[in-house]
C-alpha cells in the first residue's frame, strides 16, 4: 500500500502521518495485505517466506521476537485452497517510537466473500537498514508481566536441565518433559494470548495465557503458562507451534 492510501487509517492526530510514523503505518498495511492475500490462497512455503521477509523479521534483541516464524507457520498450515476477494480497513489506536523500535496498537477489519473479520493487535516493529519490519506480535517486551512469566519459565528450565521431575496434568506434556530433561534449553519468544477464539492479546492486561518457545537442540517446543492469581506452567507441546492450542 502506498503512502497516499494511509488516509484509510483513522486517527484524531492528522500530523501522525509524516516521517517515520507514516512509514511504520505503511509497513503494517502492506504486511496485513500480504497476510490476508496468502491466508485466502495456497502458496509455496519458500515463495511465501520470501514475500513475508519484506515486512516481517525475527530478532533476538532486546528479547527474542519471531513474527516471521509465527506468520509463516500459520499461513502454510491454515491458509485456504480457494481464492477469495477481500478488502482491509484499519484504525490506528496508538504508536510509540523509541529510536529504531516502535510499539503499535491497531485494529483491522477485513471483508471477504465469506463475511467480515475484525481484530485489534499489538505490534512490535524494528528499523533495519532504513526499513521498518514487524518483529513481534503481542510480545510486550518491556512489560512487567513479561518479566514475571520469564521468571516462572526460567525456574522450569533450570529444573528440567538439572533432571528434576516436573508433573503436568496431561500425559503428553509429561512424555515431552522426559525428552527435554538434562538437555540444554534456550528460552525463546514470549507471546501473550487472550481467551475467546483464542486470540493474541491486544494489551498485556487482557492476557490469560502466554506461549513461550523452548528450543532444545534441533527441536522447538511451546510451553503454555496460564494466569490465575499468578502465572503457572500448564502444558508442554510440540505441535501447532504458531497457535496457542
Amino acid at each position: 500500500m502506498s503512502l497516499p492510501d494511509l488516509k484509510m487509517v483513522k486517527h484524531k492526530d492528522l500530523n501522525l502521518y509524516t516521517g517515520e510514523k507514516a512509514r511504520i503505518i505503511s509497513t503494517l498495511y502492506q504486511a496485513s495485505d500480504v497476510y490476508f492475500k496468502n491466508y485466502y490462497k495456497k502458496t509455496d512455503p519458500k515463495e511465501l517466506e520470501k514475500e513475508l521477509k519484506k515486512y516481517f523479521v525475527n530478532t533476538s534483541y532486546p528479547v527474542p521476537q519471531e513474527a516471521l516464524f509465527d506468520v509463516h507457520q500459520e499461513l502454510i498450515h491454515q491458509s485456504s485452497s480457494e481464492p477469495h476477494r477481500y478488502h482491509i480497513f484499519g484504525t490506528l489506536e496508538s504508536l510509540k517510537i523509541n529510536g529504531s523500535r516502535a510499539s503499535v496498537e491497531a485494529g483491522f477489519v477485513t471483508e471477504s466473500d465469506y463475511g467480515s473479520w475484525s481484530f485489534i493487535s499489538a505490534f512490535e516493529t524494528v528499523k533495519i537498514n532504513n526499513n521498518w519490519y514487524i518483529t513481534g506480535l503481542a510480545t510486550f517486551p518491556e512489560s512487567g508481566e513479561r518479566e514475571k512469566v520469564v521468571a516462572v519459565v526460567q525456574k522450569f528450565v533450570d529444573r528440567a536441565e538439572k533432571g528434576k521431575r516436573f508433573y503436568f496434568q496431561d500425559e503428553k506434556s509429561n512424555v515431552l518433559y522426559n525428552k527435554i530433561m538434562k538437555k540444554k534449553i534456550k528460552m525463546g519468544q514470549v507471546q501473550f494470548w487472550s481467551l475467546g477464539d483464542p486470540n493474541l492479546a491486544s494489551n498485556v492486561g487482557s492476557a490469560v495465557y502466554t506461549k513461550v518457545y523452548l528450543n532444545v537442540e534441533d527441536k522447538r517446543y511451546k510451553l503454555l503458562v496460564k494466569k490465575n492469581t499468578s502465572w503457572n506452567i500448564e502444558r508442554l507441546d510440540d505441535e501447532r507451534l504458531w497457535h496457542l492450542f
